[in-house]
């Protein structure tokens, strides 16, 4: 305790939280609020999610086959090899592109990675 409130240490779960508990005498005003040094606390009522534990993930396979790739993903393969070297450091614009230039496609163009999906899907049978 100091004069005017406590210093606390809360523990939750795994995680310690240290802070400062202030008791301000009821006659005095308190002064506007910083908003560029606060810290904003509107979560308090929400609860986070636990993360697991490397030991609580499941292992996988190695050996285990990848899963069969859609006609998008050989087309957004092939765009993109194009359009990289173009567009250095810009993947999320890369990607949006690729990603309309697909919906304009027409559906004999679409078809021809559909056949390569098809052809992928082969690998499961």
């Amino acid at each position: 305790k100091f004069e005017s409130g406590y210093l606390v240490t809360v523990t939750i779960g795994s995680e310690k939280l240290k802070g400062v508990l202030y008791q301000t005498p009821q006659n005095t005003v308190l002064p506007a609020p910083d908003h560029s040094a606060s810290v904003n606390n509107n979560n308090a009522g929400v609860h986070r999610r636990r993360r697991r534990k490397k030991s609580e993930m499941k292992k996988r396979d190695p050996a285990h086959p990848k899963p069969n790739r859609s006609g998008y993903n050989f087309f957004f393969a092939e765009q993109h090899a194009r359009l990289k070297p173009l567009n250095q450091g810009k993947d999320r614009e890369i990607s949006r592109t690729i990603g309309e230039l697909w919906n304009k496609l027409n559906e004999s163009e679409k078809a021809v990675y559909q056949e390569q999906a098809m052809k992928d899907k082969e690998r499961y049978k």
